[in-house]
């Protein structure tokens, strides 16, 4: 069975890059589709998160039955969310589906990785792994020790957003046309062994669009387009190199498009319908808030983790006053917390301070879906909400009570500017939300629906594909001559030529998920190195956790 090589382009949309490829500025995507390719779009999970996506991709899995919804995740009794990584995912991954079968694996630098799992190949962590110097960076242990200077430009931290808000947008521009050079080099020594597959994700796509999406910014997000079809091409050469009958894919996890802010508007639209209430925060709140707002400003990044050392779940409360600050829960019956795209219920015994009863749940959740999907923008009238759907709509399986109550859609066709605020009833309403929208958001750039997919190789048929990201690891593992484990929710995507999509006799990965609780994995040696200051729930220390927290806020995940 012939090889694979699947190149990652977080966020990558064809809005961007059909007309750049068209031009001749992404030569290795322009050769890849004259090849008799299959293209199209796969269809992102329904929160368009890269951390549930890559998730999905890794696993076959919808996000209800591998946990995993973002890069943090509720607390349960508190209001308060906790960064997590790949110990808190269920089921089996596909590079490690493909090692049980006996094939040679290379993965690089996929978000929810770390700590890095036994693999029969390596396995390098991506963003939500601390540092390189880690235990459980890499599988093996000690690679980085192994082949100094081999990691030297590889970057686990895209320090572009801190750049930037330090007003280095020069420094932050050319960091990102650096960035893919790292995570190529070490793919490509690492390719220099047996492979059968290669699994690399390059990411600066995904935040050069958030920081750089309109005006003349745009030339950057093309210019990362191009730095990344040059590291595609790096790889794809070298694969062809070794075998040239080595089948390619390249996908994004989601697709990118304007900034809408409808996130930032939901709290004001919700006060504004007498939901979400807000009260004088207590002194004790005010000073945490307070106190944490200067410190984020003013520490370096060494104090800050010397202070998560002393302070362990500091960061997380003090987090959790300022992105609910002022809430009167006791009057709140539904809220959001103005960077998400969704609505949770202050549910009686779910949530510490709930004020909505179990028996009013479901009618609650049928009036607020009615109102927000009449939402109209402020001065057009036109509507902005595409879909806003029930968690039991959206998914299935063990971990749904991570999900939101409601997940929301906007309308994105046509759309290039944020929208100009919601309309409101009430005149405190309509002042909040044109005050909110005189201050500039701080990205420019959101996520679409649809993520890019191409594929091309001895084993592709050519034609027009559109699929969901459930459907990646069928499709591997077709390619790779290994049967899928029965139970998958994706299937493998129309486009096989000369292969068997095969499925086995028993259920392995999806009966692991269905039964494997969040945070427990198959082996002690999946886990870093054991330390009584390593917080059970999440496989990190504090400072560790401060580290992945602020790398995560710096590029608006958080």
């Amino acid at each position: 069975m012939t090889r694979l090589l699947v190149v990652g382009w977080d966020g990558a949309t064809w809005s961007v890059a059909d007309p750049l490829a068209r031009a001749g500025r992404l030569p290795m995507l322009a050769s890849l589709r004259e090849e008799d390719a299959a293209e199209g779009v796969l269809e992102t999970v329904p929160n368009m998160n890269s951390a549930p996506a890559w998730s999905t991709v890794a696993t076959g899995l919808n996000p209800g039955r591998h946990g995993i919804f973002y890069f943090d995740e509720p607390v349960p009794g508190t209001y308060r969310r906790r960064v997590i990584n790949a110990t808190r995912r269920s089921g089996a991954s596909l590079w490690r589906m493909a090692s049980d079968a006996g094939k040679r694996t290379v993965v690089v630098n996929v978000p929810i990785s770390f700590p890095a799992e036994p693999v029969n190949g390596y396995l390098i962590a991506g963003l939500d792994s601390p540092s390189k110097t880690i235990s459980g960076f890499t599988y093996p242990q000690g690679l980085t020790a192994r082949h100094p200077g081999l990691f030297d430009r590889y970057t686990v931290d895209p320090g572009a957003p801190s750049l930037i808000k330090a007003g280095k947008v020069q420094e932050a521009k050319d960091e990102l046309l650096q960035i893919t050079d790292g995570w190529t080099s070490v793919t490509e020594r690492l390719m220099e062994e047996e492979w059968d597959l290669v699994f690399v994700v390059f990411t600066a796509t995904d935040t050069a669009q958030h920081f750089f999406w309109t005006g003349e910014g745009r030339q950057v997000v093309e210019q990362v387009y191009q730095s990344q079809d040059e590291g595609t091409a790096r790889l794809v050469e070298k694969a062809r190199t070794q075998d040239p009958d080595v089948n390619v894919i390249v996908l994004a996890d989601h697709g990118g498009a304007v900034n809408t802010r409808g996130p930032e508007l939901m709290p004001v639209w919700l006060e504004d319908q007498g939901l979400q209430a807000f009260t004088a925060p207590s002194v004790p709140s005010r000073a945490l808030s307070t106190g944490f707002r200067v410190v984020d400003r003013t520490l370096t990044r060494e104090q800050k983790l010397a202070l998560a050392r002393r302070f362990p779940r500091l960061r997380e409360r003090a987090e959790s006053e300022v992105r609910l600050a002022g809430l009167h829960w006791k009057r709140t019956r539904a809220y959001s917390d103005g960077l998400r795209d969704e609505v949770f219920v202050n549910l009686a015994g779910r949530e510490p301070e709930g004020s909505v009863p179990n028996g009013e749940y479901q009618g609650l959740v049928e009036e607020l879906k009615e109102g927000i999907e009449g939402i109209r923008e402020m001065d057009t009238g036109e509507p902005v909400v595409e879909s806003v759907r029930h968690r039991d709509e959206l998914y299935h399986g063990p971990h749904v009570d991570l999900a939101p109550d409601l997940t929301l859609r906007w309308l994105l066709e046509g759309r290039e500017a944020p929208f100009r605020g919601f309309e409101c009833e009430t005149r405190r309403g309509r002042e909040k939300m044109r005050a909110l929208v005189a201050q500039p958001p701080f990205t420019d750039g959101g996520h679409h629906g649809d993520g890019m997919f191409l594929a091309a190789g001895p084993n592709i048929r050519p034609g027009y594909v559109r699929g969901r990201l459930e459907d990646v690891t069928p499709t591997v593992l077709a390619l790779l001559g290994i049967p899928a484990p029965a139970g998958l929710d994706g299937r493998p995507l129309d486009l096989l030529k000369d292969v068997e999509a095969k499925e086995a006799k028993e259920a392995k990965a999806a009966q692991a998920a269905e039964r494997t609780p969040a945070g427990l994995r198959e082996s002690p040696a999946e886990v870093p190195a054991a330390r009584a200051d390593r917080d059970p729930a999440t496989g990190y220390t504090a400072e560790e956790e401060e580290e992945v927290r602020r790398r995560l806020e710096e590029l608006g995940y958080l």
